[in-house]
């Protein structure tokens, strides 16, 4: 309140008074909008793919093939998002899914393993780990370009290279820099064409 400023009353207790009148529109949405906001609105539960679990709702089982439903038009797009509190078996599920995928003819890759729960898995279900790190014996060749021929391959190898070198410097390369990784690239790949 400003100094100097008459008091305002305020409404009697127990009233709200507004400012104006509030008028809101009418919100309209689909079913499977609104199903997640009203579960008891979806749908039965899925029966593609390989059994999840029993469906809480109408205690069925409950199966789950992002790429069959994806194919089937049910779904957009195949991709997953599982996102939960600490602890409540969100890492469970992964695996879970990753191996019932399995036995169904799926291939999985983990892209990382910060925690090293993935590991086991692969190993268990006989798959490849791939441990890169500073003082560890595997390597990555930048310049490797599987199923690639030479000339299709020495753009793709040359933005790695670039970008390599960036990193390293920790600044852009300047243009006779690129024109020395070209060369060197070019030179490269013509020794490995020789016999």
């Amino acid at each position: 309140m400003r100094r100097g400023a008459a008091p305002t009353t305020a409404p009697p207790r127990g009233r709200l008074r507004l400012a104006g009148s509030l008028h809101l529109p009418a919100h309209r949405a689909s079913s499977i909008t609104l199903a997640g906001a009203y579960p008891f609105l979806a749908g039965p539960p899925s029966t593609t793919g390989p059994l999840v679990g029993v469906d809480a709702m109408t205690g069925g089982p409950f199966c789950f093939d992002p790429w069959a439903l994806y194919t089937a038009g049910e779904l957009t797009n195949p991709n997953t998002v599982l996102a939960g509190v600490i602890g409540q078996g969100k890492s469970a599920l992964a695996k879970s899914l990753a191996v019932r995928a399995i036995a169904t003819g799926r291939r999985v890759y983990v892209p990382g393993d910060p925690k090293g729960e993935w590991s086991p898995v692969a190993e268990a279900l006989g798959g490849a780990v791939v441990r890169l790190g500073p003082g560890l014996p595997t390597r990555l060749n930048p310049l490797d370009a599987h199923g690639m021929g030479a000339t299709e391959a020495h753009a793709p190898r040359l933005r790695i290279l670039g970008a390599l070198a960036e990193l390293t410097l920790r600044r852009e390369l300047r243009p006779s820099e690129h024109e020395a990784l070209e060369a060197s690239l070019t030179v490269w790949s013509l020794a490995r064409s020789q016999p």
